[in-house]
């Protein structure tokens, strides 16, 4: 009698991991950083990588991504194709905070990745954030412009009449709206006093 060894392999197997950071700029844009590696011991072919924003909340802002985006579902998807071993690699994208959702305490972010290959651990496949937006206390700096006279007739309104002239509003949150309202007095002469608004995000 005797004894036989038999050798064995152990199976190799991709091991895809995730994460997912953001950087805040108050109240208008957030930049997102995704970074995925393959820390297994074989490469992971057909591989998605999907991130769910919350789309009542951000808007991804064109230009700033590689991705498909799926504006209904609130998704971005990078058709990865085989991840080799290694990394870690990444993938940025910015949005930009909707209209009223300034003073919003949090806004939530998921990223998944998967592929068609068994990954080894798949607690790491998927990571979600929540950031909070610092609401902006700030108000606009708007410059009016001066007091003139004009005739009797001629247009009040700043666009045909450009040499009324028109304020100018500056924000740390954005570009503000700037509008006006007039309010007279007196005939001939008539003065018309304009109150220039500068309104942020």
């Amino acid at each position: 009698t005797g004894t036989i060894s038999i050798p064995t392999r152990a199976l190799r197997t991709p091991d895809l991991s995730v994460t997912l950071t953001g950087a805040s700029i108050i109240c208008d844009e957030m930049t997102y950083t995704i970074t995925y590696s393959n820390v297994g011991t074989a490469d992971q072919i057909n591989t998605v990588l999907v991130d769910t924003y919350d789309k009542t909340k951000v808007t991804p802002i064109e230009g700033s991504y590689d991705g498909i985006l799926n504006a209904d579902a609130g998704t971005i998807t990078w058709n990865l194709g085989t991840v080799a071993i290694g990394g870690p690699y990444t993938k940025t994208f910015k949005v930009r905070i909707n209209d009223g959702e300034c003073t919003t305490a949090m806004i939530p972010n998921t990223v998944t990745i998967s592929g068609d290959r068994t990954d080894k651990v798949q607690l790491n496949n998927a990571r979600t954030m929540t950031t909070a937006v610092v609401p902006d206390t700030i108000i606009p700096v708007i410059t009016c412009p001066p007091a003139i006279t004009i005739m009797n007739g001629e247009s009040l309104d700043p666009t045909v009449n450009t040499k009324l002239g028109s304020a100018t509003a500056k924000d740390n949150c954005g570009t503000p709206t700037v509008t006006y309202t007039d309010s007279s007095s007196g005939n001939c002469p008539t003065i018309v006093t304009r109150t220039w608004k500068a309104t942020d995000r």
